[in-house]
């Protein structure tokens, strides 16, 4: 369930951020299944225009992948689908070089015109909204630019100005960049995974603007940051969950700083909310990484003692065997156990005793000596602080009677 939620936070800030309508329905049945829109009733929208949503339907049935359709009228729309067998339709929107041109007077669509013409887009827009969403889903990823190559190679009679790819090349510095660098984001995921926080200190004193094959996704600053640390959360959470995070607490933290983006009223404060959200992510990973390793510290003196509940041993030779020293181990022990050691070690000897106890006619004494309790009355003492009554008196309440017919 968490990851449907996480999934669909992003396709609602997406959205309400981008002012693309969303509108989400399952392929089998036809039923809606979400709709989100800052400009009308999206769903209403779609329900007038039954042709149009089989069609944009359709396309996710043979092919999952994020695509976008151009109708005559300039109407854009954005198509992909998901594990659930989900289509996700967003648009419709207006592409810009198009205002002017869309006919008011088109009886089929004409509904969706009027409201397209309120949502300006973009090839940059549609595209790079595809590409974040699709990613948040399926964990897929794939560049805008080649959801935009797609389509002119599936529509070569619809090239509807294909000089606006030259436009997003040249905003990327003369064809040298490409948004989210896969050598930076590699860099910046094996960070987050890995919990290496001095690396990523070192990443953190480098400017966005300045990295090397990060390229600019919109031409507004506070929107181009916006987009990169929608963007970034997606890509950071998936990779401190690979870390080793847990899910759950990976999820809620990445609503937390969507949360925090929305209250971003700068590129300044968004930049340092994205660097923040980074290495938190970073610390928590690098904590559960340190917390395993105390982990199985702890269960290897688990083990030892185990094997020498019978025999005489000093902490300080355990510690020497588990290739560790006996202060880290008895700190990391009473942390992860709530107990010391030797209260451990008694703790386990008097549960075992309790067994001989109840299924043997041993002696007390004997069964004293037998986990190398100093004395019967040492073994008393300690018996009656864990159980509350003394070894004598267990027997009595506890003892098993071998019936034989």
């Amino acid at each position: 369930m968490a990851d449907i939620r996480f999934d669909e936070f992003i396709i609602k800030q997406l959205s309400k951020e981008s002012e693309l309508p969303v509108y989400v329905v399952d392929n089998v049945s036809g039923k809606p299944v979400a709709a989100y829109s800052q400009k009308g009733n999206i769903e209403e929208l779609y329900r007038k225009n039954s042709t149009l949503l089989k069609k944009l339907v359709s396309t996710v049935k043979k092919d999952i992948s994020p695509t976008v359709i151009i109708l005559p009228d300039f109407l854009c729309f954005g198509v992909y689908g998901d594990a659930q067998k989900h289509c996700h339709i967003w648009g419709p929107c207006s592409l810009n070089y198009a205002e002017g041109l869309i006919s008011k007077e088109n009886s089929g669509t004409s509904s969706i015109i009027n409201l397209s013409t309120q949502i300006p887009g973009s090839w940059h827009k549609m595209t790079l909204i595809l590409s974040i969403a699709f990613y948040s889903y399926t964990d897929r990823k794939i560049d805008p630019l080649d959801i935009y190559a797609q389509w002119l190679e599936q529509n070569e009679e619809y090239q509807v100005n294909p000089a606006d790819v030259e436009l997003y090349r040249i905003e990327q510095d003369d064809e040298e960049k490409r948004y989210n660098s896969a050598d930076f984001e590699r860099e910046l995921m094996d960070c987050i995974s890995n919990g290496d926080t001095k690396h990523l200190e070192q990443l953190m004193s480098i400017s966005i603007n300045e990295l090397d094959g990060v390229g600019i996704p919109a031409r507004d600053q506070y929107k181009q940051m916006e987009y990169f640390c929608i963007s970034c959360i997606t890509l950071v959470t998936r990779a401190a969950i690979r870390g080793g995070l847990k899910p759950e607490t990976a999820f809620e933290l990445s609503d937390v700083y969507m949360q925090k983006i929305e209250k971003c009223r700068s590129a300044e404060e968004l930049a340092k909310t994205s660097l923040g959200m980074e290495m938190d992510f970073a610390e928590r990973v690098a904590a559960e990484k340190g917390g395993k390793k105390r982990n199985v510290i702890v269960e290897a003196g688990k083990d030892y003692i185990a094997k020498h509940l019978r025999k005489p041993f000093q902490i300080g030779k355990m510690a020497e065997e588990l290739e560790t020293n006996s202060t880290y181990l008895s700190r990391i022990f009473k942390q992860s156990t709530g107990l010391t050691i030797q209260q451990y070690i008694s703790y386990e000897r008097c549960k075992h005793a309790a067994n001989l106890l109840k299924f043997s006619d041993f002696s007390i004494l004997r069964i004293s000596q037998y986990f190398c309790f100093s004395s019967q009355s040492h073994f008393g003492r300690q018996f009656k602080a864990i159980y509350g009554i003394t070894p004598g008196e267990y027997r009595k309440q506890n003892m098993y009677y071998d019936k034989k017919w």
